[in-house]
């Protein structure tokens, strides 16, 4: 099984999963950009689930061992915080196949790129905020050190000479137009 990362928006069906594999009948899938929507029967009754993106976790990859003597899986999927939200995106046994694909769906949904260990722990390979890479920003503008204390126009002004002001006593003042 495998989605095209670089065809969105993608519509595909994927095997049942989740805690409540049991009571799905079948689910269909539709990814973009924005968000996710599956398509289930549950108890006959058809619903539809629509998650946003940015409630997912990001794309990891976890290997897996279908049964005894069969050689290890490896599946890339969109994880989130529940596993019946989980997608799978990709099910092969060819790691290169899988990193291409991986670093792929991490860029065109700018999510991060996870992986998760047997234990069920996962860690972040490359981070991401939205489609922005996280990590130690670069100054970029003269003006950034001193962006805090004043407005950027004010820094350009000099600061003048405070005088007294000047106070007439006695004297009458007559203003003529």
């Amino acid at each position: 099984m495998r989605v095209d990362p670089t065809d969105l928006p993608a519509r595909f069906r994927v095997p049942e999963q989740g805690p409540d594999a049991r009571a799905a009948k079948r689910i269909d899938v539709e990814i973009d950009r924005v968000s996710v929507v599956m398509y289930r029967e549950v108890g006959g009754i058809p619903v539809r689930i629509n998650v946003p993106l940015s409630d997912y976790r990001g794309i990891a990859i976890r290997f897996r061992v279908p049964e005894e003597g069969t050689e290890p899986e490896i599946v890339l999927e969109l994880m989130h915080s529940d596993p019946a939200l989980a997608v799978p995106l990709m099910i092969a046994t060819d790691m290169d196949e899988i990193i291409s694909d991986w670093r792929i769906w991490g860029r065109e949904l700018g999510l991060p790129l996870l992986t998760v260990d047997e234990a069920g722990t996962t860690s972040v390979v490359a981070g991401r905020f939205g489609g922005v890479s996280t990590g130690r920003p670069a100054r970029r503008r003269y003006y950034a050190l001193i962006a805090d204390r004043r407005p950027r126009f004010l820094v350009r002004r000099k600061v003048g000479l405070r005088r007294p002001p000047e106070i007439c006593v006695g004297e009458e003042l007559i203003a003529r137009a």
